[in-house]
């Protein structure tokens, strides 16, 4: 379903994905941008979700950026067996 489709919470925003760097097979990293009100300090942790099915899949992912940048860096591990939600 397109996200022009879809209802969001107040409290959720659709970001975009500026960059992705694989720096091994199963590490990696992307930043994403950053509403302009959102404030954390870094190491704080942040549900990203993608919409799957009409649905949103969430993970909490750490941030890795500082608190002043304007776009949000995370770094991930890539498993091989994907954790079933609840």
């Amino acid at each position: 379903m397109p996200l022009d489709q879809v209802t969001l919470p107040k409290s959720v925003t659709a970001e975009t994905v500026l960059n992705v760097k694989h720096w091994t097979d199963s590490l990696f990293s992307f930043s994403i941008s950053r509403p302009a009100a959102f404030r954390f300090r870094s190491g704080e942790f942040i549900m990203i979700g993608l919409m799957v099915e009409g649905k949103p899949l969430l993970r909490a992912y750490s941030i890795a950026s500082p608190s002043w940048d304007e776009k949000l860096d995370l770094s991930l591990i890539h498993i091989s067996e994907p954790t079933r939600p609840y």
